[in-house]
C-alpha cells in the first residue's frame, strides 16, 4: 500500500512538472508578449542591461548573445571614439522602421515542428498629423526550445529607400565585425 501511494505521488509529481516543462505560449503569443513589453519600453538602439532583463525570456540564446556581443562592441566603439556616434545607439531594431511601430497585428503563422515563421504588420502612427502613418510587414523567426517558442531573428520586410533591409542577426553581427 505504502509502495502504490508513494508511485501515485511520484507519478503527480511528474505530471506537474512536465506540465511546467511545457510551452508556456503559441508563437503568436510569445511575439504579442513580447511586442507588447518592447513597446512599452520606449527605447531606441541596443537595449541597456535592465531593458535586455525584461526582453531576455522572450529570446533565444542566439540572438541575446548576439546582442551582448553587439553591446560590447558598441561599449569598445563609445571608449575609442567618445566624440563620435556609435552603431546602433538608436532607431529601432526589431522592425523595418527607424522610428518603430506604434501598434502591431501578426497576420500569418506558419509551424514546422520547432521553427514558426511569423508575419507581423507593423503600423506607426507619426504625432505630427500631417505626416499620417506607415504600415509595413516584417517576419519573426522563432525557434522552440524545450519549454518555450523563442524569438531567434526578425527579418525586416519593409519597402521604402531607407527601410533597414536584411535580418537583425545580420545588423548584430555586422556591428561587432565592423568594430574590429
Amino acid at each position: 500500500m505504502k509502495n502504490r501511494k508513494l508511485v501515485l505521488v511520484s507519478a503527480l509529481i511528474l505530471i506537474a512538472l512536465s506540465a511546467q516543462c511545457e510551452n508556456t505560449g503559441t508563437p503568436d503569443e510569445e511575439v504579442k508578449s513580447f511586442l507588447s513589453v518592447y513597446l512599452s519600453l520606449k527605447f531606441t538602439g541596443l537595449p541597456n542591461p535592465e531593458q535586455m532583463k525584461r526582453l531576455s525570456p522572450f529570446l533565444s540564446p542566439n540572438l541575446q548573445e548576439l546582442i551582448r556581443r553587439a553591446s560590447k562592441a558598441q561599449e569598445e566603439f563609445i571608449a575609442k571614439y567618445p566624440e563620435e556616434k556609435p552603431p546602433l545607439i538608436e532607431g529601432d531594431l526589431f522592425s523595418s522602421l527607424f522610428e518603430g511601430p506604434t501598434s502591431f497585428e501578426i497576420t500569418k503563422t506558419e509551424i514546422k515542428t520547432n521553427r514558426a515563421n511569423l508575419l507581423v504588420k507593423f503600423t506607426y502612427v507619426d504625432p505630427r498629423p500631417k505626416f499620417g502613418s506607415t504600415t509595413w510587414n516584417d517576419r519573426y523567426i522563432l525557434l522552440k526550445d524545450s519549454s518555450r517558442w523563442l524569438i531567434d531573428d526578425v527579418e525586416y520586410l519593409g519597402n521604402w529607400d531607407f527601410a533597414q533591409k536584411g535580418r537583425l542577426t545580420d545588423v548584430l553581427r555586422q556591428d561587432v565585425t565592423d568594430n574590429k
